[in-house]
């Protein structure tokens, strides 16, 4: 095999994998970039992924994943340092580095059967692993960077191994180069992602493939002990507590009673894995509660299932044990099966039933014995049987690259990531309540029915109660809403949970005269618990400002609507959940009516002081007399004139201040800019009309009317200055 069949190999994987470029952040790139700090380069140091887990967190904290990959996070600095937070340069480094193990798969194959070097199998092996669509979940996820570099480091150790056996008869100070190499690899590995450690058994089979004398052992117990003592190092960091307890709606099979369905289950998942590989037809971002039934019973068919993989595989290690000298097949599936003890739940619970991106390094393994397969049938097939051969493996080839190219485009972003796996995982709360949560700002209704079905499979789920407030509140059924967000908190108490119920309880009391104070009292207790336990996002503060005022503190109202600014202003710069940030014009417009209570002439300075800031390119008369009208300029004023509530109030302040002529300015000036607003008319034409200027105030009146047909005053101020102006003329004739 030439080079060109290893560059060949690295472009098909880049190829198959490059419309991902174009892909979003989706589902744990949230977790594990943006709302990460380790990754800012211009907010924490570099030394600062030494001591936390993958997601930012402190390792030694029993909250703690214990996650530790210091080496995929500073790859995500150095993405960060160039470019920030668009996410198209982080999967083009994925991109790029699926090719690099691409070609690193057809090397190690070359290296394991380089007493055959006429064999195809590295090629067909390379092949079949760079447009394998099991990927995606590695590739496609800029998450899965992880799983990538941990096979890149992992396959070098392999080779960096396997160069070190080749010359252990010609220097022995070279052959301990590449072991040392190796080793190193493996650490690297294993700080990219943890499955990486499961090479240390991968290169001890290696050692036993074709040595099994005085030496094997000695390198083999130098490679355990070098194993160990990394091991006892990584637990080390894990602090007091050592491990993370995962809940029933990440594995629910580690909370089963019985040991016989446990067992019985995770054999069951072992043989979906396996199936998975051969049809990766169905796949899905999360295997959650409700995704996969467990096994409860020995009379389940599926038990079958479990049984002929179990066989299948079994049969595999034993026959190419016994052959282990003449075929490297017991490497290859030791290459397979050994990565994949790690997330297999034999060891430990992991934190999901299911995830595709586990099988991204025990895949090479698989893809080189499948390719070594193929090869082993051309070479027995006679020259036409070959042809059918090569066609029905380029068939497969392509049919997994278009398989491939299509799942790609279900990671685009997070909705059409949720729609996609609704197809395979109709019954997961975790796809409902997260499609139920995208869904919401185009589609409430739509929305609000696949969370009442989470709810309905999982009644204390609380993320679901809290998504599912959020689509009542959009809906406008906020007693619902309040209800869904008392269950939140009941199961499990949540800052988010706890501000919106205040702010909807401040509206509540707002809406109800009757209501008596307990009511603003326990919003004003809910929000301040929230920002108590820290939360410093936009509607935290609002809700303390909205209930300051309700209490009639001005100063602390705009202590906080400041505070409140603030916060939208580090969402906005944060560039992700924009919609985390409180409306502008609702800020304004309580800044304005704080204003107002505090001072009238204070309130008529800040409308003035924000009017002038907001319009720079209008005529500074302001101060003095009448706004310029001038509709090309009012066009310019997006900040000001876009919020109708604050244009009415400082409109009414001004007309109060004895500055009508301003306020009608001002709303005239609105009008441009909302035409079919109906209040903004009515107000201009009560105005104008203050000022005695009739004909002005009819043809505002008229134009009210006519987008507000049913409104009685308005229908009776224009009758009464039609009928004032019909009796002037009659008195002149």
């Amino acid at each position: 095999m030439t080079r060109w069949s290893v560059a060949a190999v690295g472009a098909a994987a880049m190829i198959a994998y490059s419309n991902t470029t174009f892909s979003h952040f989706a589902w744990d790139d949230r977790g594990a970039i943006l709302t990460n700090m380790d990754v800012r380069t211009d907010v924490t140091p570099i030394q600062s992924i030494l001591y936390h887990d993958f997601w930012g967190m402190n390792l030694t904290s029993p909250h703690s994943h214990k996650s530790f990959r210091p080496v995929t996070v500073a790859s995500f600095r150095l993405n960060y340092a160039i470019h920030g937070l668009h996410p198209h340069g982080y999967h083009l480094v994925n991109v790029l580095l699926h090719g690099v193990v691409s070609m690193l798969v057809v090397r190690t194959g070359q290296a394991l059967c380089v007493d055959n070097s006429e064999t195809m199998a590295p090629l067909f092996g390379g092949l079949l692993f760079a447009v394998h669509p099991i990927h995606c979940d590695s590739v496609a996820s800029v998450v899965g960077r992880s799983d990538i570099l941990c096979a890149v480091f992992s396959l070098l150790a392999l080779l960096s191994y396997h160069q070190g056996l080749l010359c252990r008869h010609q220097s022995k100070r070279r052959q301990h180069t590449w072991t040392l190499f190796a080793v190193a690899s493996i650490c690297l590995a294993t700080l990219a992602k943890e499955s990486g450690f499961a090479m240390f058994a991968v290169l001890v089979a290696m050692e036993y493939t074709k040595h099994c004398g005085v030496g094997a052992l000695r390198r083999s117990g130098g490679v355990m002990a070098a194993g160990a003592a990394f091991f006892a190092w990584r637990v080390w960091m894990n602090g007091p507590s050592m491990m993370y307890q995962w809940s029933i709606y990440e594995n629910e099979f580690a909370h089963l009673p019985s040991t016989t369905a446990k067992a019985l289950s995770y054999a069951h998942v072992h043989s979906l894995y396996l199936w998975k590989l051969f049809w990766p037809r169905h796949l899905c971002y999360d295997y959650g509660w409700k995704t996969i039934d467990a096994v409860t019973s020995v009379n389940d068919v599926r038990n079958f299932g479990s049984a002929v993989a179990y066989v299948c595989v079994l049969t595999c290690v034993i026959v190419s044990a016994a052959h282990r000298q003449t075929s490297p097949v017991f490497v290859m599936l030791a290459l397979g099966i050994c990565p994949f003890v790690p997330a297999s739940h034999v060891l430990f619970p992991v934190g999901t039933i299911v995830a595709e991106r586990l099988l991204y390094l025990p895949s090479v393994g698989f893809c080189l014995v499948v390719g070594w397969v193929v090869d082993i049938a051309m070479q027995a097939a006679n020259p036409a049987a070959k042809v059918h051969v090569l066609s029905l493996v380029g068939l497969v080839l392509i049919a997994a690259t278009m398989r491939t190219a299509t799942r790609n485009l279900d990671w685009y972003d997070e909705a059409t990531l949720f729609q996609s796996a609704l197809h395979v995982a109709p019954t997961s709360v975790k796809v409902l309540s997260n499609l139920g949560k995208v869904t919401l700002p185009k589609n409430a209704t739509l929305a609000a029915l696949y969370l009442e079905h989470a709810v309905t499979l999982m009644p204390t789920y609380a993320l679901a109660h809290l998504n599912l407030a959020a689509c009542y509140s959009a809906l406008k059924q906020p007693l619902h809403a309040m209800h869904h967000l008392v269950h939140s908190i009941e199961l499990v108490p949540n800052v988010k949970a706890h501000i919106s119920l205040g702010q909807h309880l401040v509206e509540f009391w707002e809406s109800h005269v009757g209501v008596g104070d307990s009511t603003l009292n326990t919003a004003a207790r809910l929000i301040r618990h929230a920002i108590d336990q820290g939360a410093a996002c936009p509607s935290a503060f609002y809700g303390h400002a909205k209930v300051a005022f309700a209490h009639g503190n001005i100063d602390d109202t705009l202590r906080s609507l400041a505070k409140t600014k603030q916060a939208n202003a580090h969402v906005a710069a944060r560039g992700y959940d924009l919609n985390e940030a409180v409306d502008p014009c609702l800020v304004d417009t309580l800044t304005g009516l704080a204003w107002e209570r505090s001072n009238l002439t204070a309130a008529v300075l800040f409308y003035i002081s924000f009017l002038t800031r907001c319009m720079s390119t209008i005529s500074k008369r302001i101060h003095d007399g009448v706004l310029d009208r001038l509709h090309g300029r009012v066009m310019r004023l997006p900040t000001f004139l876009d919020c109708v509530s604050v244009v009415n109030n400082a409109a009414a302040s001004l007309h109060r201040y004895g500055r009508t002529v301003d306020a009608v300015a001002l709303l005239e000036a609105a009008t441009v800019r909302h035409p079919l607003h109906a209040v903004l008319w009515s107000n201009a034409g009560y105005m104008a009309e203050s000022l005695g200027r009739h004909d002005d105030s009819l043809m505002f009146f008229e134009t009210a009317l006519q987008l507000q047909p049913d409104s009685p005053h308005v229908r009776t101020k224009v009758e009464l200055i039609k009928a004032r102006r019909h009796q002037l003329l009659v008195k002149k004739h």
